[in-house]
C-alpha cells in the first residue's frame, strides 16, 4: 500500500472470490468504504463464508503517521510532539511506529525521521 490507495483499490488488488467477506476498518475501528483512503493502522480481515476469520492484515503506509490514508502537515505536527514532548505519553502500536521512521532509523522516531518526513512533504526527496 502507498500514499492515496482507496479501499477500493484494495479489493481490486486482493481479487477473492465472491464467497469470503472481505471487512476493512481503520485506525479509529470505523468501516471504511469503497472511496476511503487505506492509512496506517488500517485493518484487513478476510472472513469465509461463515464468517470464520481466515487472515488478517495490518496496514502500513510509510510515513501516514495520523492513520488517514495522506501523508500531510498533520503527520509531521504529530511526530515533532512524538520526538520533543515525551511527557506526553503517545501510546502507538506497532503499525504507526513503523509508520513514523521514515528515515529508516533503528528504535523509536527521531529527529532524523522529522527532517526526512518534511523533506517529502515539501518535496525534497522520493520514497
Amino acid at each position: 500500500m502507498n500514499e492515496e490507495t482507496t479501499m477500493r483499490e484494495v479489493l481490486e488488488e486482493l481479487n477473492l472470490p465472491e464467497y469470503y467477506n472481505i471487512v476493512i476498518k481503520n485506525i479509529n475501528e470505523q468501516t471504511l468504504i469503497n472511496s476511503s483512503y487505506v492509512g496506517t493502522g488500517t485493518k484487513i480481515s478476510i472472513l469465509s463464508k461463515n464468517d470464520t476469520l481466515i487472515e488478517s492484515y495490518t496496514i502500513v503506509v510509510k510515513g501516514d503517521i495520523t492513520g488517514d490514508g495522506l501523508v500531510n502537515f498533520k503527520d509531521i505536527v504529530t511526530l515533532v510532539k512524538y520526538v520533543y514532548e515525551p511527557e506526553l505519553n503517545f501510546e502507538w502500536n506497532e503499525a504507526v511506529k513503523i509508520a513514523a521512521k521514515v528515515s529508516e532509523t533503528i528504535g523509536m522516531p527521531q529527529v532524523e525521521d522529522i527532517m526526512r518526513l518534511i523533506s517529502y512533504y515539501y518535496g525534497g526527496i522520493e520514497w
